[in-house]
């Protein structure tokens, strides 16, 4: 299955499991980058705002047509309780393009039911899989993204 990964990531940790991912896979990969500033601590809170209100922000240009893959992975830090502005911003211009998604998500706590639920009313499909990568588990991500590469 031909298979995109787009992902944002402020602190790296979501970064660093979808390119776990993409490593086992070989797809390709793509971060999404916000015209907004969500760096430090004034970008934290900004952005757990933008995300806990849904507001609707721009991201640059995206350079991989979703539509030319079998599976989009959308992965995404969970902010106050949501997915990142970023990756909404993503799915609210492509979602009518996914034909299979999966969902990851990273968090210190959250267990990501609700980010994947909004995740899936926005698009309109149920995911392939999900994951959820707590803080904890970053540095074992070998079995946690197995279900994943199973499912591709």
């Amino acid at each position: 299955m031909k298979t995109l990964i787009t992902y944002y990531s402020r602190t790296n940790n979501t970064k660093k499991v979808a390119e776990g991912i993409q490593n086992k896979l070989s797809c390709d990969i793509e971060e999404k980058i916000p015209k907004t500033n969500y760096s430090g601590k004034i970008g934290y809170m900004k952005g757990a705002k933008d995300s806990a209100i849904g507001k609707k922000i721009k991201i640059e240009k995206t350079n991989y047509n979703p539509e030319d893959y079998d599976c989009i992975i959308l992965a995404t830090p969970i902010w106050a309780g949501t997915m990142s502005s970023p990756i909404l911003a993503y799915i609210n211009e492509n979602a009518n393009k996914f034909k299979n998604v999966i969902y990851v998500a990273t968090s210190k706590s959250d267990d990501g039911k609700k980010t994947f639920n909004k995740m899936s009313e926005i698009i309109g499909k149920e995911p392939l899989e999900t994951l959820m990568v707590k803080e904890s588990e970053l540095n074992n991500l070998d079995s946690k993204i197995s279900p994943i590469i199973d499912k591709i």
